[in-house]
Parts: C-alpha cells; sequence; structure tokens
C-alpha cells in the first residue's frame, strides 16, 4: 500500500490501511453498544459471525442496498453494517486491501516480485 500511495493510485490514496483485528473492534464496540440485542452470545462472539458476513459479501460483490431483511438478525446486521461503513469510511483492513493491489498489479503500477520465499510455521513449536 506504501508503493502505490507514493505512485498516487487514487483508491490507495482514498483509504489508511488499519488491521483485521482493529476493523473487527469497530464491529465489537457497534454490536456492544446496541440497546435492543437481547442475545446470550458474547459481542465478540457475534462480531466473528458479522465480520465473516461482511467478508462474504464483499467477496459477492454484494452492497446493503441488494439486502433484504427477512429476519431480526438480517435487519440488525443491516443496521450495524450502516454503522460500520459510517465508523469506517477511509479505511481498509489488510484483506478488503488485496483488490486495490491487485487492481495495480493488472495496470502494471505494481510488478509482481521475481523471487519469493514463502514460510510455514505449525501451531505446535518443533521439538528440539
Amino acid at each position: 500500500m506504501n508503493r502505490l500511495k507514493v505512485t498516487a493510485i487514487p483508491p490507495a490514496l482514498n483509504h489508511v490501511l488499519t488491521s483485521t483485528e482493529k476493523a473487527s473492534l469497530h464491529w465489537v464496540d457497534i454490536i456492544r453498544n446496541y440497546e435492543e440485542l437481547q442475545t446470550l452470545m458474547p459481542p465478540t462472539e457475534l462480531a466473528n459471525d458479522v465480520t465473516s458476513a461482511y467478508r462474504h459479501m464483499l467477496l459477492w460483490e454484494q452492497s446493503e442496498v441488494n439486502l433484504s431483511p427477512d429476519s431480526r438478525e438480517s435487519a440488525l446486521f443491516k443496521k450495524w453494517l450502516n454503522e460500520y461503513r459510517q465508523r469506517t469510511k477511509g479505511v481498509v483492513c489488510e484483506q478488503m486491501a488485496i483488490p486495490i493491489v491487485i487492481e495495480a498489479l493488472r495496470e502494471g503500477v505494481l510488478h509482481l516480485p521475481e523471487h519469493t520465499t514463502v514460510h510455514a510455521f505449525d501451531d505446535f513449536p518443533p521439538l528440539i
């Protein structure tokens, strides 16, 4: 993203990059402060589900205009989505920055590296 900002690519100039964790904290805050919500589910767990739904909505290139709530949960999601969009206007998380980078690669602004090193780590440390 930094290289895209230096080369003045408009989508990169119009957004500030943030971590996915910080973006999900916006969902937690919105859900926690919503007084009409009656659930036993903790806000962090519900935020994970909402984040997943939002990600799928973006992957399918849908907008909130296309959402027609058919349940109380989907109506809440639409309200929360509007508030989330207001809070994060001009902010993009790492996952949502990928399409900006892909577009820059297609336009030739960025070039794929000639050599790539891949590192993988197990969940458990190796026994030494």
